[in-house]
């Protein structure tokens, strides 16, 4: 799923300037809030965040920004799996079965975005560092001999790296924003998350990390504040 979102940002970015407006000067910084509806399969999210964008180039139409962002996922009957698994990309029957699961995540995000009119910005954002919170559940594996019940919470600390060296829940998306006036704005997006869950205890494999990555689609409300 990087990959993916990374191909089709720079896809769009390899095109944009077919459609700037070669007259446009973007603004030199912008303080941003905005919040963000989630949704896929069974399952959904909510996002809010508070952003500071600094524009760059000749006719301040990039900006890089840093942020805030609290995200709380929401779903029903996701499988998780093991999380060495997920790093070797092979096929395993070691996962777990959440009727239930509920992550809320308060990290540190890295936020790009590109102005190809007034009006209209694409852009790309990720979290990196942070920390999640969720309550704790007894689920029963479905996948070890003994059909044990495990207890499990979300993982509480979010480290983001390269590649699969990560820990904990993240979430990340691609976006394309029409500002309906100098104050609001609305948005499209595709979404991203990395979700994790620790088992209080090993399982009959030995495993205590799992994962679920979830794909949605994003509607979102933006707020210019300075």
């Amino acid at each position: 799923m990087i990959k993916i979102l990374t191909t089709t940002f720079m896809i769009i970015l390899s095109f944009m300037n077919l459609y700037a407006q070669s007259n446009y000067i973007g603004p030199k910084s912008r303080l941003n809030t905005e919040f963000v509806l989630s949704i896929g399969n069974q399952q959904y999210s909510t996002h809010r965040w508070l952003a500071n964008n600094h524009f760059f180039g000749t006719k301040r139409r990039m900006s890089i920004g840093y942020g805030i962002r609290w995200s709380s996922y929401f779903g029903n009957e996701q499988y998780f799996l093991n999380m060495s698994t997920n790093q070797q990309q092979t096929v395993t029957t070691d996962k777990l079965l959440f009727p239930s699961a509920q992550v809320n995540s308060l990290n540190l995000a890295l936020f790009l975005q590109y102005y190809l009119s007034p009006k209209f910005a694409i852009g790309f954002n990720t979290d990196f560092l942070g920390f999640s919170l969720g309550g704790r559940q007894q689920i029963r594996s479905t996948n070890t001999p003994q059909y044990q019940l495990i207890n499990a919470k979300p993982s509480f600390l979010n480290v983001l790296l390269v590649a699969f060296c990560r820990k904990g829940s993240f979430f990340r998306e691609v976006f394309l924003r029409y500002w309906l006036n100098k104050k609001i704005g609305v948005k499209l997006g595709l979404s991203h998350h990395y979700l994790e869950y620790v088992t209080l205890q090993p399982n009959d494999l030995g495993n205590q990390r799992f994962q679920n990555n979830a794909t949605l689609y994003a509607v979102g409300a933006t707020w210019k504040l300075r």
